[in-house]
């Protein structure tokens, strides 16, 4: 039995990963901005903390007094707030460590797991794994824009682990379930089969692109292997980096039986980017290999592929829509 503090507890990730520690008997605590997102946590047998990663006095109120085994950061937040959160685990983990010099215990670190993503390897030309090198000159490519300052926030994380337990997990381009990631895409295709369209309908997206991807419940399933496994990869000494990735598909394909699942009969034509940033990201090309995620984390994913599945995934992506008009 393990405790551990999820940030982000009620989002994509952090609320079916803490649903999952649960399952095995952990005692899981949610940070919550909210009463009313507190309530639904308690409803899922969460325990509710209100606060932010802002205002760090609840939390790390918590994480003190409840002696908290592990924190994971499901936040996605920007590079301020992410070394912010890293520091007040960096000055809690120090604080744990002189209290067990103090009285002569032996010294269980404060176990912290950092959420990233694989965008930090930028469009390779070449296989990358989570051993390459990323954001620094000799990388086999530069992260895209819009994550360019996570590479930083790693090296800081992995630079903490004389006071913590540290872990970066790093999910592919993720799907299933209610994503709202994929939305720009799916939108236009969406509507014109609302209309009954068949005209061409043109979305950003690059038409060469082959992007990495990953099922959020094997997501889950990693990120639920990293909190169990992380006082052993700690204590191994192994490099404590993990890409989780189970494709790699072509962008247009995955659009193309997207709309074709929707109702679309016209055709899609990706027109590239076109300068939009998060278009950019979802056409990066990364060849990603997820190996040491499976020999060390014990990770075994079920989902092997979107465009197999498609027809569900954007079952899921049209109750959300109508959901948001309701």
């Amino acid at each position: 039995m393990v405790k551990i503090l999820i940030l982000g507890a009620t989002g994509y990730i952090g609320l079916p990963l803490s649903q999952s520690l649960l399952r095995a008997s952990h005692i899981v605590y949610g940070l919550s901005r909210t009463p009313q997102k507190a309530h639904q946590l308690a409803l899922q047998e969460i325990h509710p903390i209100l606060g932010s990663t802002t205002d760090s006095a609840s939390y790390a109120k918590l994480i003190r007094e409840e002696r908290i085994d592990v924190v994971v950061d499901c936040t996605s937040g920007d590079a301020e707030g992410s070394i912010r959160t890293l520091e007040v685990m960096t000055r809690l983990g120090q604080e744990r460590i002189e209290a067990g010099k103090a009285h002569g215990w032996p010294t269980v670190k404060l176990g912290y797991i950092y959420v990233s993503g694989m965008w930090v390897h930028g469009s390779s030309p070449e296989p990358v794994s989570d051993l390459s090198p990323i954001g620094v000159p000799g990388a086999p490519a530069q992260p895209v824009g819009i994550v360019a300052w996570r590479p930083a926030v790693e090296r800081k994380v992995l630079a903490a682990r004389d006071t913590l337990d540290v872990m970066i997990v790093r999910p592919a381009v993720l799907y299933g379930r209610n994503n709202p990631l994929w939305s720009f895409l799916f939108n236009p295709l969406l509507e014109a089969a609302r209309d009954n369209r068949s005209a061409d309908v043109s979305v950003k997206a690059d038409p060469e692109a082959m992007i990495p991807l990953v099922h959020l419940d094997d997501t889950v399933l990693g990120l639920h292997q990293a909190v169990e496994k992380l006082p052993l990869i700690s204590g191994l000494g192994a490099w404590p980096v993990f890409d989780l990735v189970t494709s790699r598909e072509s962008l247009r394909i995955v659009v193309e039986a997207a709309g074709c699942a929707l109702g679309f009969r016209g055709k899609v034509l990706c027109v590239g980017a076109r300068g939009d940033a998060q278009a950019e990201a979802m056409s990066c090309s990364v060849r990603g290999d997820s190996s040491r995620a499976r020999d060390l984390l014990g990770w075994n994913p079920k989902i092997l592929g979107m465009v197999d599945g498609v027809e569900k995934y954007v079952l899921s992506f049209r109750a959300m829509s109508e959901e948001r008009v309701m």
